[in-house]
């Protein structure tokens, strides 16, 4: 196995190496294969997959219940920024990371360095733009006014945070150049941030990511409804702890690459790429987990049966049609959650029933498909208002004249 050399004199500043120089010596018998194919696989693939539940997210709140809004929206620029950090993963595996550093020569160091710091950029933004799609979502959702206070401050907290993280990685050696072009080092004063900043902005992500899967849980909590419904909807929305665990295993590997040898740093942050893309796709489709329900009931109906829903009226808040014991009442104080309500229940039962209007409840996501069930019960209501009219107008003037 050669080892590393300049193939020719290479000028860093006021220094010249000599070419053919050798500057470390590979390590005696390692038999551990490269990490390029890995690298390139695991970016590719992760990435369609997070496209995947993109577009299944925007068929079905797009084609099956018609409510794409902003939080669906947003969820395009963390795809777009999550492709970035792919990219930046596929072209550092061709510049050389997976491979041990005495099999570079100097000249492929730059490019590698440049490619890993637009990553960064792409990280945080993909991060930054899907944790504001769910927060967005959740801000539809939840009613409680301490609830959207809470999530009003965790959106703000994020935002500025996502600012922070940019700005720290703009500086990130001053001047930014020498990030990755190291000659600067012998021309020029250089300052660059302690390697303690991007541990700090990892702990700072997972802090982000527990927060927001937090938010959440103390309005599911009040939720009246079994035990099963309950489990399966706060594992919903508590899909941000899968991302949590893989923010904290990058972090892990982040600080073991730092303090690993440095000599070998292309082969070792090999394993801070692989989790820099899982992270960003995970959150990415973790994000659009969320909002499928309607598209799993109607590809697997006997999964999400919704007959046992009507039997319990505490599960009204997730139908379009409910049936409160107040039908004044227009928001569910107990649950926390907007919804609509039928005006008159039994006139409904009877255009339901005589008419056959498709008046009969449907259940949508738990997450916040409102949208569309306020305006389905528009529509009954609409058709309910039309069958009172007539009872009223043949009770006046007789069957005939209706």
């Amino acid at each position: 196995m050669a080892s590393a050399s300049a193939p020719a004199n290479y000028t860093t500043g006021n220094v010249t190496i000599p070419a053919n120089s050798t500057f470390w010596p590979p390590i005696p018998d390692d038999t551990r294969r490269s990490l390029q194919p890995d690298i390139i696989a695991c970016a590719c693939v992760t990435w369609l997959i997070a496209v995947t539940f993109v577009a299944l997210r925007f068929y079905t709140r797009g084609k099956l219940i018609h409510v794409l809004g902003p939080t669906d929206w947003c969820i395009i620029p963390a795809l777009l920024c999550a492709a970035g950090v792919s990219v930046s993963s596929i072209e550092q595996a061709v510049r050389g990371a997976g491979l041990h550093s005495w099999q570079l020569d100097l000249t492929q160091f730059s490019a590698l360095e440049r490619a890993a710091w637009y990553g960064i950029v792409f990280y945080s933004l993909s991060l930054t733009f899907t944790r504001i799609s769910i927060l967005l979502l959740y801000r539809r959702i939840f009613t409680y006014s301490w609830a959207k206070r809470a999530i009003r401050i965790t959106l703000i907290l994020v935002i500025t945070l996502g600012l922070w993280f940019i700005a720290s990685i703009l500086t990130a050696c001053v001047p930014l150049t020498a990030f990755w072009d190291w000659s600067l080092f012998f021309t020029t004063h250089v300052y660059c941030q302690p390697v303690q900043i991007w541990w700090l902005n990892a702990a700072l992500n997972i802090v982000s990511d527990i927060v927001i899967m937090a938010v959440p849980m103390p309005v599911l909590s009040t939720l009246k409804l079994p035990k099963r419904q309950k489990i399966a909807l706060v594992g919903v929305f508590g899909l941000g702890f899968f991302v949590c665990v893989v923010s904290i295993l990058r972090l892990i590997t982040l600080v073991h690459v730092e303090e690993s040898n440095p000599w070998d740093s292309t082969y070792t942050s090999a394993q801070l790429i692989f989790w820099t893309a899982i992270e960003v796709n995970t959150a990415v489709s973790c994000a659009c987990i969320m909002t499928l329900k309607p598209l799993i009931a109607k590809v697997f109906p006997r999964l999400l049966s919704t007959s046992q829903y009507f039997r319990d009226q505490s599960l009204a808040w997730i139908t379009p049609i409910s049936h409160p014991r107040n039908s004044r009442q227009s928001f569910n104080t107990r649950s926390g959650i907007s919804h609509p309500h039928a005006r008159n229940q039994s006139a409904m039962s009877e255009c339901a029933s005589k008419r056959g209007c498709d008046l009969l409840p449907r259940v949508y996501e738990a997450e916040g498909d409102l949208e569309a069930a306020q305006r389905a019960d528009k529509t009954a209501m609409a058709r309910t208002g039309e069958v009172e009219n007539r009872n009223h107008r043949i009770a006046r003037t007789g069957p005939w004249k209706g």
